[in-house]
């Protein structure tokens, strides 16, 4: 009796283990994810900002 209780208590504590382990190794993709978002969209801004700057700049002078 006392192994079957100890053999469930340590399948429990492993399936939560793998539970957190999932969940956190998706949140990490997630925030991944999002800082290259945000990378990336901030790359192009600063194009866009540049290409903007530089034609008005090229307008002005012409």
């Amino acid at each position: 009796m006392f192994l079957c209780t100890r053999l469930s208590t340590w399948i429990v504590s492993f399936f939560i283990l793998i539970c957190v382990v999932c969940v956190s190794f998706i949140c990490f993709i997630f925030i991944c994810f999002i800082f290259i978002f945000i990378f990336i969209f901030s790359f192009l801004s600063f194009f866009v900002f540049i290409y903007f700057f530089i034609s008005s700049y090229l307008s002005y002078f012409s």
